[in-house]
């Protein structure tokens, strides 16, 4: 991805969170040029990948004074938040320990998931301070990571 496309990329994304408008962003610049079908579902977006039996939600929350928060609080009101998205991908067969729910804010960007090791759901941080190009940069190694991205437009 060239400077230029990038500088874009993020001016859009970043944009995108002070607007409220970041579920759009993610659904026209990242899902739709790498082909992902995806659910609309209110205020998140469910991707439902059958064939390995995950489930990959998008959800736009914004925690305040998120330094008040410790980790098993915040995975808690995520999941809480997200609960009826994941009853209907039990439904479909995933069970609840293969959804990653990732949380974008105006002060943070990070995922919640099921760590087999630890046998918990678990919090990782890409920033919970502010959202900067660094930020931006983490939150799209970890989308291609688990196969959502190829290519942005």
């Amino acid at each position: 991805m060239g400077n230029l496309k990038f500088q874009e990329l993020y001016i859009g994304f970043k944009r995108s969170i002070s607007r409220g408008t970041i579920l759009e962003f993610i659904k026209k610049r990242i899902l739709a040029p790498n082909d992902i079908q995806y659910l609309e579902c209110g205020n998140y977006i469910d991707i439902i990948d059958l064939k390995n039996k995950r489930a990959y939600v998008f959800a736009h929350l914004d925690f305040k004074n998120l330094d008040e928060y410790d980790n098993h609080d915040i995975i808690n009101e995520t999941m809480e938040k997200v609960h009826k998205v994941l009853k209907n991908n039990r439904i479909l067969g995933i069970s609840k320990n293969k959804n990653t729910v990732f949380v974008i804010g105006k002060n943070a960007i990070f995922y919640v998931y099921f760590d087999k090791k630890l046998h918990k759901h678990t919090v990782s941080f890409i920033t919970n301070k502010k959202v900067d190009e660094d930020s931006f940069v983490k939150f799209l190694a970890e989308l291609a990571k688990v196969g959502i991205l190829y290519k942005t437009k």
